[in-house]
């Protein structure tokens, strides 16, 4: 009996000792890892200044101010009048304009800035009374005139215009510079002046037009503009 007993014991025991430990639930395929990513370390990209008064704005402003553009309206017109010489009667002037004017303004009225001014004439709109004149001109002084102020600007003062400036013209393809004497008013809304010149058929290379035994015209002519321009 004692050792029925002592072998129960020794199997219950070894039993206990030799028992497999339940096995470990399946990891959930879902969970997402708790380990926060490490933050960037590069710094955040500066705004770029939005306020006028920022000295990198108006700086970045003041290089691209030219003044306010103004359009070309109706009234502006460049015109010529030459003295036509006539060997049995007296000297008769002769006045063609031309009212088909295209062109570029820039004009600050604070600072009276002029920095850019480029008028031109289609010298196809000329008019001076006589179509055949008017045909015998085109075909001396080409298809266009152009009126501009130099690369480097004017200054014309706001107000009353009464001074002289040098413009470049263009005529059949060269340029000369031209003192005008310029009258009219510069205003913050609109341009009325006016100029006149004399130039030479000769220092732009052409000839002044003659008819044998008729007539001839003086080498020196007027050039003039008028020109009106709104904001």
């Amino acid at each position: 009996m004692k050792n029925y007993l002592a072998l129960a014991a020794l199997v219950l025991f070894v039993g206990a000792g030799c028992q497999t430990p339940p096995p470990a639930p399946p990891a959930d395929q879902n969970t997402q890892p708790t380990t926060a990513p490490a933050a960037s370390s590069a710094p955040a990209p500066a705004e770029a200044p939005t306020d006028a008064n920022d000295p990198a704005v108006s700086g970045m402003a003041d290089d691209k101010m030219m003044g306010a553009a103004y359009q070309v309206t109706d009234g502006t017109e460049i015109y010529y009048t030459v003295q036509k010489e006539w060997l049995s009667k007296p000297t008769e002037p002769v006045t063609g304009r031309g009212a088909d004017v295209s062109g570029s303004i820039s004009y600050d009225a604070e600072s009276g800035a002029l920095s850019v001014l480029d008028i031109i004439l289609d010298t196809s709109s000329l008019d001076s009374g006589s179509k055949g004149r008017d045909g015998e001109v085109v075909g001396i002084i080409g298809d266009k005139i152009m009126i501009a102020a130099p690369a480097s600007g004017l200054t014309i003062p706001a107000g009353a215009v009464d001074t002289s400036v040098t413009l470049d013209v263009t005529i059949e393809g060269t340029t000369q510079s031209v003192p005008f004497a310029v009258t009219g008013n510069a205003g913050d809304d609109a341009l009325e002046v006016s100029g006149s010149a004399s130039i030479t058929f000769a220092q732009f290379g052409l000839k002044a037009p003659s008819i044998l035994s008729v007539y001839g015209v003086n080498d020196t002519l007027e050039i003039g503009f008028s020109l009106n321009a709104t904001k």
